[in-house]
């Protein structure tokens, strides 16, 4: 059954632009304005590069345009012009999370390749890995396959579950809009603990995803922060790499390990209860740190 996994989509996106720098199609330090044919991102103080918005040091103010079913609509330059935020902070120097800068990257590979974002995704990531369940619009092949169920988002009244009806992202359905299965997703898992690799396939060298999962940014050694596009946390004597995603009542936690070698992903279909969602990891990750000897549980 798929699920809709929300800003977990955002963690395609990123590996899509890291298979690009690999190419040498994309370069993280490069003014983002050189490979945008349909948009022009508005002047700052300084070029605003990819390394900005995988770290989302945008600095851009969030606003929910995005979510706006009319500007939603429209094709993707379009969207991104409608939906254009303000400077809130100079470019790079705080972290503000940005669906609209996430999305930016998507338009960066569309015009950087002559590639629309489902061609890619299906040429490049989900073909490749055998994710056959894996859509990002209801108009994706994968969507019409019968055999594949999609859930039904829930909200418990006093009556028992109610339907949520289910929002359409349209231009931004890269960055939120894709669904998926657990068989799917263990798969994406396995690739990122492989570190670019799945069963023989490799689409990113050794190199390029060790990059992947370093900061750009790291105003505070030790602690929280973003490798390119995964939040990087410090967790007991590990790190987990997380990806949170939230879409009306569908709720998604994604996190490895590298260190480990262990990864989570769970996703729910209601918002009655968060605690399956933050406490189900923990437990997993805690119970492979004490076979392994961890002393820090306090």
């Amino acid at each position: 059954t798929r699920f809709y996994i929300a800003s977990i989509s955002k963690t395609f996106v990123w590996t899509l632009a890291m298979i690009y720098v690999e190419r040498g199609e994309l370069d993280l330090d490069r003014d983002v304005n050189d490979y945008l044919t349909r948009y022009t991102v508005p002047d700052g103080e300084r070029p605003l590069t990819l390394n900005d918005l995988m770290a989302h040091r945008g600095g851009f103010e969030e606003s929910l345009d995005v979510f706006v079913p009319e500007i939603a609509a429209l094709p993707l330059p379009e969207a991104m012009a409608a939906s254009e935020p303000a400077q809130a902070f100079p470019r790079g120097d705080r972290a503000a999370y940005s669906n609209w800068g996430s999305n930016l990257v998507a338009l960066v590979l569309e015009d950087a390749t002559g590639k629309s974002n489902e061609t890619l995704l299906y040429e490049e990531l989900l073909g490749p890995l055998g994710m056959t369940a894996t859509t990002l619009t209801e108009n994706s092949p994968n969507a019409i396959d019968p055999d594949t169920n999609i859930s039904k988002n829930y909200t418990v009244g006093g009556s028992g579950p109610e339907e949520v009806g289910q929002l359409d992202l349209g231009a931004f359905a890269p960055i939120g809009g894709m669904t998926t299965t657990a068989s799917d997703m263990a798969r994406w898992m396995r690739f990122h603990l492989n570190r670019g690799e799945l069963d023989g396939t490799r689409l990113m060298s050794d190199a390029t995803y060790a990059l992947m999962l370093e900061r750009k940014f790291n105003p505070v050694p030790g602690s929280g922060g973003r490798a390119h596009g995964f939040s990087d946390r410090p967790y007991r004597n590990t790190r987990l790499f997380v990806h949170t995603g939230s879409i009306n009542a569908f709720f998604s936690h994604f996190a490895f390990s590298p260190e480990l070698g262990l990864g989570v992903f769970i996703s729910q279909n209601t918002s009655d209860s968060f605690d399956p969602l933050a406490g189900v990891p923990t437990l997993v990750f805690d119970r492979e740190l004490r076979l392994r000897g961890a002393d820090d549980f306090g």
